[in-house]
C-alpha cells in the first residue's frame, strides 16, 4: 500500500514538472499597438517623421489646451526629430512597444487636453499620436490615437530625450 502511494506521488510530480516546461505562445499584441509595430518594421526611416509639441512646466496656463490649441500656441516648443534621433526612437519603439498594454482610463477626463503631444507619420500619414496632460490629478489623461488610456511610462520615455524643457513627474498629482 505504501509503495503504491509513493509511486502515485512520483507520477504526479513528474506530470506537474512536465506541464511547467510546456512552452506557451506569447500573449497577442493589443491590435492598436500591433499595427504600429508592423508598420515600424516595414517602413524606411526616410519616410518617417516624429514631431513633438510641448509646453514647459514653467509656463502657466489659465485653462487647459486641446491638442489643436497646443499645436497652434506661440509658447509651444516644437521638435522634429532628425534622421539619427529618429533611428534611436524607432529602435526603442520596436523593442518596447510589443510589450506595451493599452488599458482604458479608470477615471476618464472625457476631453483631450495636452501639455505634451507627439505624432509619428509615414509619408505624411499619421501612424499614431500620443497626448498627455499631467495636471488633473487623475490616473488617465493620456491619449493614444484619440483613445484615453491609463498612463504608460513607455509613451513618455520615447520622447523624453528630445524635450529638455519638459520635466515630468510620474505621479500625476506632482507635476
Amino acid at each position: 500500500m505504501r509503495k503504491r502511494w509513493i509511486f502515485l506521488l512520483l507520477a504526479l510530480a513528474c506530470l506537474l514538472s512536465a506541464c511547467q516546461k510546456k512552452a506557451y505562445p506569447p500573449a497577442p499584441l493589443d491590435p492598436a499597438i500591433a499595427s504600429v509595430v508592423e508598420a515600424l518594421e516595414q517602413e524606411d526611416l526616410e519616410n518617417m517623421t516624429l514631431t513633438i509639441y510641448y509646453l514647459p512646466w514653467n509656463i502657466f496656463l489659465r485653462a487647459p489646451l486641446t491638442v489643436d490649441k497646443l499645436v497652434d500656441d506661440s509658447s509651444t516648443e516644437v521638435v522634429v526629430l532628425g534622421r539619427d534621433e529618429m533611428a534611436k526612437a524607432v529602435q526603442m519603439m520596436k523593442e518596447e512597444l510589443p510589450s506595451a498594454t493599452l488599458e482604458p482610463a479608470k477615471e476618464p477626463l472625457l476631453r483631450q487636453f495636452a501639455r505634451l503631444y507627439y505624432v509619428c507619420e509615414i509619408n505624411g500619414e499619421k501612424l499614431f499620436d500620443v497626448s498627455y496632460e499631467n495636471t488633473t490629478g487623475t490616473t488617465g489623461g493620456m491619449f493614444f490615437n484619440g483613445e484615453e488610456i491609463e498612463y504608460n511610462e513607455l509613451f513618455y520615455r520615447i520622447v523624453e530625450p528630445y524635450i529638455p524643457n519638459f520635466k515630468y513627474s510620474a505621479d500625476p498629482g506632482n507635476a
